[in-house]
Formats: structure tokens, C-alpha cells, sequence
């Protein structure tokens, strides 16, 4: 990951102990260190927007933890913009209904007041196709006006507006051994799979980016016209893959919803051949 070279590093102690890192290309990445917990981890952090580079960060005392701040380039309107941006606060909700401080959009900025559908003030993201999240709910994408404004289908009390991003999860080839020995190089076959979210909406599972399907969180006891409580648990979902010698497991989630996974479990068939 780091093969492009490192450029410059910061270190965020809260809330999570974090090395962070600027390669030489502009891309940011993250090294998660907890040694009492033999957590030691490399993971990749695409930003929103257009020909997107970090040119360099810190990290720097807040009021509940450590800050990441950066200056990001990127291309906005055709143009090349350079914007001083920070990491938001860690999502940290009081009940399954609390959306309070869901930020998953990159170069955001955040409407709280009466009901409105008109939100201005956006003018670092002039011409930018943009995600949009109202009163805890994904709202159908717009792009930014000449006057830096964006037009609600509906009106709401608190929008969250930015530059929206893919996070993607998925494994290494499973090995979990077979009858006879290893399961390396031998076909195998998920049949079902179940994870375990915490505080978790929408989001999506499969074996690659083309096959992916929809995790439902919603049933038909939700009210439509409203966010749906964010989910704690076990979803199980068939895995209609077939058979290979190499199995990955991919969780996507590109709506700007939180979406935290703690665990898989597969169910697995091993066969020689």
C-alpha cells in the first residue's frame, strides 16, 4: 500500500489510535494500532470528489479527541481548488434513532434550523453532483447551482451536504481448512452468510463489485416517510456465488450513512478438485 513512497505521517491518539499517512501520489491512508487488542491494520481512505490528493495533514487536541486536518486538492467545476478540511467526529449515537452528527460526506458543510429546502452557502462545490442527507435520511443527489444552492425535493431541519464516497470491505481468501487438510486451492462455495453490524443502515453484499445485492434494513412496520432506527445485530443473507477456489467477501456501503461491521461468519462447502 505504501509503494509510492510516504510522504508525511501524523499521529491521532483519540479515539482510536491511528498513524496517518500521506503517500507521494496523494492518497491518504490509515494504520490502525492497538496492540492490546493485536489490532495492527493498513486501510485505504479514497475522499469524495474529482483527481482528489492529500498534500498534508496533522493531527491536533479537540474537545473530545484527536483532529485530523488536511489540505485537499481536488478538481472542482473544472477547476484545480485547494480546501482545508478536517475528519469529523466519531459517530457516536444515544439511541437507535439518533442521526445526531452522521457525517459520511467529504468537504461537507451542515444546514440546522426550521424547516427549509433551499440550502445555500455552497460555493466551494459550484457544479459538483453532491449526496445529500435530510433529518437521517438519504435524499436523491442534486448538483450544486451558479449560486452555490441546492433545491430539497422536501423540506427538512437538518441537511448534511458533501461529496459522497465508496467504502468498501472485503477479506482475504478464507481458508478454513477441509476434511483431508488444507482448503487451499480446492473449490469451495458459501451457501449463506451472516454479519454483525452495530449501528448500521443500508449498505450492500456479494463477491465483487458487478454482484453485489441490497442489505434490507427496512420492513414493512417502518413508516416510508421516515429514516428507519439504525440496526444492531445479525443479518444473514444467501450467497449465490457457486463455486471457487478463491472466496472474497465484499460489504459495500455508498449512501452516507454510517455502517459499521464487527464480524462475517460464512457458511462454507470444501470439495477436492
Amino acid at each position: 500500500m505504501t509503494g509510492s513512497g510516504i510522504k508525511e505521517i501524523a499521529y491521532q491518539q483519540e479515539p482510536w489510535s491511528i498513524l496517518w499517512t500521506v503517500l507521494d501520489n496523494g492518497d491518504l491512508l490509515g494504520f490502525t494500532y492497538l496492540r492490546e487488542q493485536d489490532v495492527l491494520g493498513w486501510s485505504h481512505h479514497q475522499l469524495g470528489g474529482k483527481d482528489v490528493k492529500v498534500l498534508s495533514i496533522c493531527c491536533i487536541p479537540g474537545t473530545t479527541q484527536g483532529e485530523l486536518w488536511m489540505i485537499v486538492e481536488r478538481t472542482v467545476n473544472g477547476a484545480t481548488v485547494r480546501y482545508v478540511e478536517y475528519m469529523s467526529y466519531e459517530f457516536k449515537p444515544t439511541s437507535p434513532d439518533d442521526k445526531t452528527g452522521a457525517v459520511f460526506v467529504d468537504s461537507s458543510l451542515e444546514y440546522i434550523g426550521p424547516p427549509a429546502t433551499n440550502i445555500s452557502g455552497l460555493d466551494h462545490l459550484k457544479g459538483e453532483k453532491v449526496q445529500i442527507l435530510v433529518d437521517g435520511a438519504p435524499h436523491p443527489e442534486k448538483t450544486v447551482d451558479t449560486s452555490g444552492s441546492i433545491v430539497l425535493n422536501y423540506p427538512a431541519n437538518r441537511v448534511q451536504v458533501g461529496l459522497g464516497y465508496k467504502s468498501i470491505l472485503e477479506n482475504l481468501d478464507i481458508e478454513i481448512g477441509a476434511a483431508d487438510g488444507t482448503a487451499l486451492g480446492k473449490k469451495k462455495r458459501v451457501n449463506k452468510i451472516t454479519v454483525k453490524f452495530y449501528n448500521s443502515m443500508g449498505g450492500k453484499i456479494g463477491y465483487d463489485e458487478k454482484r453485489i445485492d441490497d442489505i434490507l434494513t427496512r420492513d414493512s412496520s417502518m413508516p416510508m416517510n421516515q429514516s428507519p432506527p439504525l440496526f444492531t445485530g445479525n443479518r444473514t443473507v444467501l450467497f449465490p456465488k457457486g463455486w471457487t477456489r478463491e472466496l472474497r467477501i465484499r460489504v459495500e456501503q455508498e449512501q452516507p450513512l454510517p455502517m459499521t461491521v464487527l464480524g462475517f461468519a460464512p457458511i462454507i462447502t470444501v470439495v477436492d478438485g
